[in-house]
């Protein structure tokens, strides 16, 4: 027979979520039962992204760190992270953001603001240059915050 405990345990294990690239650096890919595409399960906005910090006067590291940019992946981030600034949301806010860049170099954002009990979502999505992916994050959150993006998200964005 098996153990209430054990098999509440079970029933944990087959329902985790876990981060595939954490199960592919573990050399585990083979045990994921399901990888959810962003059209189902989108990011938090710069999610995965690396930041580091140094001072400006330190002439050395920042030349260090420029070259060790990302480009692409830094125009993503800073898209993404301009949609959560303009809504004024901190990270535990249920928003997503997502952003990709096509071989033209297109950068198109898509984000999403959702009620804390899953009723009600709203979601945009729009496109720009690389160069204006502030610009566009604040558009896209923006079009959120007319379509009543604070309604949706409620309590969710009172910061304690």
């Amino acid at each position: 027979t098996q153990s209430r405990s054990s098999a509440a345990s079970d029933v944990y294990k087959r329902q985790v979520i876990l981060a595939r690239a954490g199960l592919e650096r573990t050399g585990r890919l083979g045990e994921i039962a399901e990888s959810l595409d962003v059209d189902v399960l989108m990011p938090a906005p710069a999610q995965g992204a690396l930041a580091l910090e140094c001072r400006t006067a330190d002439r050395e590291i920042v030349d260090i760190l420029r070259k060790i940019d990302h480009p692409v992946s830094h125009a993503r981030a800073v898209a993404e992270r301009a949609v959560l600034n303009e809504l004024e949301a901190g990270c535990t806010a249920p928003v997503a953001a997502y952003a990709t860049v096509s071989d033209s170099g297109e950068l198109t954002l898509r984000a999403g603001v959702f009620a804390v009990d899953g009723s009600r979502q709203l979601l945009e999505t729009a496109t720009a240059t690389v160069d204006k992916a502030d610009e566009l994050g604040r558009k896209v959150a923006a079009a959120l915050l007319e379509r009543g993006a604070h309604e949706v998200m409620g309590l969710s964005l009172i910061h304690i």
